[in-house]
């Protein structure tokens, strides 16, 4: 489906609404952060949310932790109108974003890490979503970040660069650090290559 999807950007404010509606439902707690957080990040610029909409029908979020110079992006959350998943929206968003920061250096992904899950049901729905962004045009990088006890696997998007898996994880490495104290980021970010 080709959906015509605006891209906004929301202010604190409307940031708030959406973490307190949608987030804290779309996440589980030991993944999201805390609003003062959320906060903090975007008061100091390293912090940003998209809104997608259809017209003025909201459709649903994104959002961004950034270097301080912006040319290194995490996505942090993406989330869908619950109603609405399962409808093409997704990858119309990525799309979007894909054409929306085609001039920054990289951009990154976090995906709960299905090759480590044992649940069945689980590990399905995690390699489900694993294989979504790859089916939009995400690579896998074959590293796995464990980051305060949940551990993902690191995707980034494909902008016509061709970056090595010590640029990426450099750049990941960096975002972090713009956001998280050197010391507890030692205590809590752990990298490994798959290989």
């Amino acid at each position: 489906m080709d959906y015509k999807i605006t891209l906004k950007q929301m202010s604190l404010s409307e940031i708030k609404d959406i973490y307190d509606e949608l987030m804290v439902v779309d996440f589980p707690s030991e993944e999201l952060k805390k609003w003062e957080l959320v906060e903090e990040l975007y008061k100091k610029g390293i912090y940003e949310m998209l809104g997608a909409f259809e017209g003025d029908k909201f459709i649903g979020y994104v959002t961004f932790s950034t270097d301080l110079s912006h040319q290194l992006y995490l996505v942090d959350y993406f989330g869908i109108v619950k109603e609405l998943r399962g409808k093409g929206y997704g990858s119309c968003i990525l799309k979007q974003i894909t054409d929306r920061l085609k001039d920054v250096n990289l951009v990154v992904g976090e995906v709960e890490n299905p090759y480590i899950e044992e649940d069945p049901t689980i590990k399905k729905r995690k390699q489900g979503l694993l294989e979504f962004y790859l089916n939009n045009g995400w690579k896998d990088t074959g590293i796995n970040a464990l980051m305060y006890d949940v551990e993902y696997r690191l995707l980034y998007l494909i902008l016509g660069n061709n970056l090595s898996t010590s640029d990426i994880q450099t750049g990941y490495e960096d975002i972090y650090s713009a956001a998280i104290r050197k010391e507890e980021l030692e205590l809590n970010m752990w990298l490994r290559k798959e290989g």
